[in-house]
C-alpha cells in the first residue's frame, strides 16, 4: 500500500579485503531511521548530440550520457546516426577522464541492436534504424543506473527491448550489462545473407583522421580478435589497421564455423598495449 516498501534494490561498494565468503545484513526495526546522505558516485542525463564536420555527413543522436566522478563513461544511443550509420541501441564507450561526449573521446562502439543483410548503402537493416524509442530510466542511484530502451524496426519486423546497467567502479576497466530482448514479429527473408544473416551485437570500430578537422581525429581499430571457443581454446584472427577498400573486408565469414565455449567471450585487443574492448556473454542458450 501506500506507507510500504513493496521492493528493495540495494547496492553498495565491496571492500578491498572482501574474499567472497563475507556474508551481509540488512538491519531495520520499527522507528523510524533518518537517511544517509551518500555521496552520488554516478549519474545519468537524457540529452542530445549533433556535429556536421562536412555537409550531409553528421552525426546525430538523442542518448543517456553516463557519468562517474564527473567523468563520461558511456552513452547510451536512444536514437540517430554516426556519419551515415543508424546507431539506435547502441553503446558508446569513451576514453578515460573524458569530461564531454564529443568525437574525439570517443573509444570503442558496441551495437546491441538487431540486423540483417541487405543490398544497398549501409547494406543492413533492422532495429538500429528505429526512430521511435520509448526511453525510461529504471534507477538513478548512487552507485548503480539502469535505463530501457524499445523500439521497432522501420519494415516492422523485430522489436527490441533492452535494459541497460552501470554500477559504479573505482578501477579503470568499466563495463555496461545490458540485457537485450528481440523479437522477431513476422518472416524475415534475407535479401543477401553473405552480407549480414542476423547479428544481435558487436563491436565496430571507427578510425578517421583528418589534418584540417580536429574533432574528425577520432578512434583506432585494434589489430586482433580473439574468441574462445568451444574446446576451451583462444582462436586469434589478424584484423587490417588502415584498410583502404571502400567494399566490406571480412575478418570472418557469415560461413566460418566457430561456435562459441561455455564462458563465452569476443573482444578486440592489442597485445603489444594490453588493451581490450570485449563482449562476455551471460549465457550461450540459443546463440548458434
Amino acid at each position: 500500500d501506500d506507507t510500504h516498501i513493496k521492493t528493495c534494490s540495494l547496492v553498495f561498494l565491496i571492500p578491498s579485503e572482501a574474499t567472497g565468503e563475507e556474508k551481509y545484513y540488512v538491519l531495520y526495526d520499527s522507528k523510524e531511521t533518518e537517511s544517509v546522505h551518500y555521496p552520488n558516485h554516478v549519474t545519468v542525463e537524457d540529452t542530445h548530440y549533433f556535429y556536421e564536420p562536412i555537409p550531409g555527413q553528421k552525426i546525430d543522436f538523442d542518448y543517456y550520457g553516463i557519468k562517474q566522478e564527473g567523468f563520461v563513461i558511456y552513452a547510451v544511443i536512444q536514437k540517430g546516426q554516426l556519419l551515415g550509420n543508424p546507431i539506435a541501441l547502441y553503446a558508446l564507450k569513451f576514453k578515460p577522464n573524458s569530461t564531454a561526449v564529443e568525437t574525439f573521446n570517443l573509444d570503442q562502439c558496441g551495437n546491441f541492436d538487431f540486423r540483417y543483410g541487405v543490398t544497398g548503402e549501409p547494406d543492413y537493416i533492422g532495429t538500429a534504424w528505429s526512430t521511435e524509442t520509448t526511453k525510461t530510466v529504471l534507477v538513478e542511484g548512487n552507485l548503480m543506473v539502469r535505463m530501457r530502451l524499445e523500439c521497432t524496426s522501420p519494415r516492422g519486423d523485430i522489436h527490441s527491448d533492452n535494459i541497460y546497467t552501470y554500477y559504479y567502479c573505482p578501477t579503470s576497466a568499466k563495463r555496461i550489462l545490458i540485457d537485450a530482448h528481440h523479437e522477431m514479429l513476422k518472416s524475415i527473408t534475407i535479401d543477401d545473407p553473405t552480407i549480414l544473416d542476423g547479428v544481435f551485437a558487436g563491436i565496430t570500430s571507427i578510425k578517421a583522421r583528418s589534418a584540417s578537422i580536429e574533432k574528425m581525429n577520432v578512434g583506432e581499430i585494434l589489430p586482433t580478435v580473439y574468441i574462445s571457443t568451444e574446446d576451451n581454446a583462444i582462436q586469434e584472427f589478424s584484423v587490417p589497421q588502415n584498410p583502404e577498400s571502400i567494399e566490406r573486408e571480412l575478418v570472418l565469414s557469415t560461413e566460418a564455423d566457430i561456435e562459441l565455449g561455455s564462458k563465452a567471450w569476443v573482444c578486440l585487443g592489442d597485445a603489444s598495449s594490453g588493451k581490450v574492448h570485449g563482449i562476455i556473454f551471460d549465457s550461450i542458450a540459443g546463440i548458434a
